[in-house]
């Protein structure tokens, strides 16, 4: 009998049931009962199924896709997949960008990792060129860097790596900055270094100026108008008063905005003891008849007026005159003075009560010129 055989020695009963080992389950037959070998700690059971861990891999139950002896369902599987992390790892089902042993989604899904915006990779997988603990991706969508080439690599990056450069270190590549004349540095480079001149000091480059018409270069040497005081033009056809008189404007000096003094336009062949005053505008040219006389109006409005002068001369002749030191009158007139680099385009209009027209007025030729600093 079994109770025989254990008392007298002939068989081992290691788990005290009154059963021969030898009659016991022995999956790996080890001569130890299995109940034994996981009481004993000689085999593990993580699975608590009774069956030595090594017992359920060779059977085919459990499985040991990293062959290390523990059965699967046993190993860490963050991300419940039925898979250990160590094998989604090695199978590339998961990824584990900062080899912590961890998938990545766990790492996130923990708070163990961050991931702003929102791509599976942990932040400290993601490119950050700044080395401010965001990826650049970030910072851009954050507005915490600027990425005006829109390149997806924050301004301060292509800089100090040196896929761009900026020529004034004002953080900001110069692809991104002004460069009126296209010729692949920022204007404000050019004007540095002197490539190209700004001498009415806004900003610009001279050529962006003329180029663009906000100034004028009438001799076409490059450069503005109102940085050289060029001399006075004439335009336009004088009318011709009831005396037969017609009335030419001409000018001395250059029309220096910062000069007191002499730019002197004067207005002769004026009908003798007639008065007059000049007027002015910055809006352009024209020739429109001045009623059914034979004078024009050669300045486009709006026209600012002069102060009114008194006629001399002969009556019936033409010997009246006006004279106007205009540099003298900007001065006296900042608000109505026009400013350097305005074109500006100047009439005289004077009495003239027996012109047969319906206008008891006549008008001078003009003069245009550019305001100068």
């Amino acid at each position: 009998p079994d109770e025989c055989d254990i008392s007298s020695g002939f068989s081992q009963d290691c788990n005290l049931n009154g059963i021969p080992d030898e009659c016991e389950p022995d999956c790996n037959l080890n001569g130890v009962p299995d109940d034994c070998d996981i009481a004993l700690g000689t085999s593990s059971d993580c699975n608590l199924n009774g069956i030595p861990d090594e017992c359920d891999i060779a059977a085919g139950t459990s499985l040991d896709c990293n062959t290390n002896g523990i059965p699967d369902e046993c190993e860490p599987d963050c991300n419940s997949n039925g898979i250990p992390d160590d094998c989604d790892i090695t199978a590339g089902t998961s990824l584990d960008c900062n080899t912590n042993g961890v998938p990545d989604e766990c790492d996130i899904a923990s708070g163990l990792s961050q991931d702003c915006n929102l791509n599976g990779i942990p932040d400290e997988c993601e490119p950050d060129c700044n080395n401010n603990g965001l990826p650049d991706e970030c910072d851009i969508t954050a507005g915490t860097s600027q990425d005006c080439n829109s390149n997806g690599v924050p301004d301060e990056c292509d800089i100090s790596s040196g896929s761009s450069l900026d020529c004034n270190l004002n953080g900001i590549p110069d692809e991104c900055e002004l460069d009126c004349n296209g010729n692949g540095i920022p204007d404000e480079c050019d004007l540095t270094a002197g490539t190209s001149q700004d001498c009415n000091t806004n900003g610009i480059p001279d050529e962006c100026d003329i180029a663009a018409g906000t100034s004028l270069d009438t001799n076409t040497n490059g450069i503005p108008d109102e940085c050289e005081c060029l001399p006075a033009v004439s335009y336009c056809t004088a009318g011709t008063s009831a005396s037969g008189c017609q009335a030419v404007m001409s000018a001395t000096g250059l029309p220096s905005a910062s000069a007191t003094s002499g730019f002197v336009i004067t207005t002769t062949g004026i009908e003798g003891q007639k008065d007059g005053l000049m007027f002015f505008g910055t809006a352009g040219r024209q020739a429109n008849a001045w009623g059914s006389g034979t004078s024009f109006q050669c300045v486009v409005p709006p026209v600012k007026r002069t102060d009114i002068q008194s006629g001399v001369g002969t009556n019936g002749a033409c010997d009246g005159s006006f004279s106007l030191d205009f540099a003298s009158w900007m001065q006296a007139h900042p608000f109505k003075a026009p400013s350097p680099g305005e074109v500006v385009r100047i009439q005289t209009w004077y009495r003239d009560p027996f012109n047969t027209s319906n206008q008891t007025t006549s008008l001078s030729d003009a003069l245009e010129f550019t305001v100068c600093n």
